[in-house]
């Protein structure tokens, strides 16, 4: 892996392993934070609440919130969402932004 190769480089190392430990979206910070895993790789978001809590790399990629919809549904905005079932991921803060929106009034299922 590359960020292991890079991270090994820069400390003079070259016995890093790479061990997979099975995170979600509601426990990848907790697992930083107690020591259970060294480093996660993922699109978490660093937002303010999340940075007192860990430390967060440089950003490498920009996102935005995207609908996922059936072809031809009558779905163009967050705004056509009102009355609709939204699935979310849990703990993402996509989901609390959908959630705290006015711009969405559907019911959420995580």
């Amino acid at each position: 892996m590359t960020v292991v190769d890079d991270i090994g480089t820069e400390l003079g190392r070259r016995d890093l392993k790479v061990l997979y430990e099975p995170v979600t979206s509601e426990t990848r910070i907790a697992a930083v934070t107690s020591a259970r895993i060294d480093l996660e790789c993922g699109s978490t978001t660093a937002n303010a609440e999340r940075r007192k809590m860990a430390a967060f790399s440089p950003i490498t990629y920009v996102s935005a919130i995207k609908l996922l919809v059936e072809r031809g549904a009558p779905v163009g905005s967050f705004r056509d969402l009102a009355d609709r079932t939204v699935a979310v991921t849990a703990g993402t803060t996509n989901g609390v932004w959908c959630a705290r929106s006015s711009l969405v009034s559907a019911s959420l299922s995580p």
